[in-house]
């Protein structure tokens, strides 16, 4: 269903007589409130419906991706752990080594490159 071309339509009618042409004007603005709301409701729902279809399609077409990833991942964590195995002493070494660095880097960071400071002279 098309929301744009369901807007509701409400004829006004000139056949009531003179005392009772308030009334008539209240029922016309209550049906045209009665009819726009349902218009409303039927747009939402066929928004949320297009919505719901495209977020399908979406996940339908990614899927076969993340899958592969997943896949990729598991494996790559499988050769790390059975590297890690094979190498303790190096990976020992490596994470000492890193842990130097990280520390000698913040240090010298704090030292020489403070902005505030260098600001401030």
């Amino acid at each position: 269903m098309d929301p744009i071309n369901s807007i509701p339509i409400i004829p006004i009618s000139n056949t009531q007589p003179p005392q009772s042409t308030s009334t008539g004007a209240w029922a016309n603005i209550k049906g045209f409130f009665v009819s726009a709301g349902s218009w409303i409701g039927r747009s939402v729902t066929w928004l949320a419906t297009q919505v719901a279809d495209f977020a399908v399609k979406v996940y339908e077409w990614a899927k076969p991706a993340f899958v592969a990833l997943g896949r990729f991942i598991a494996a790559q964590w499988e050769n790390a752990r059975k590297f890690i195995s094979e190498h303790k002493a190096e990976t020992i070494i490596a994470l000492a080594a890193f842990a130097i660095g990280a520390i000698t880097s913040a240090a010298f960071h704090a030292l020489c490159c403070n902005s505030k400071k260098s600001q401030s002279a």
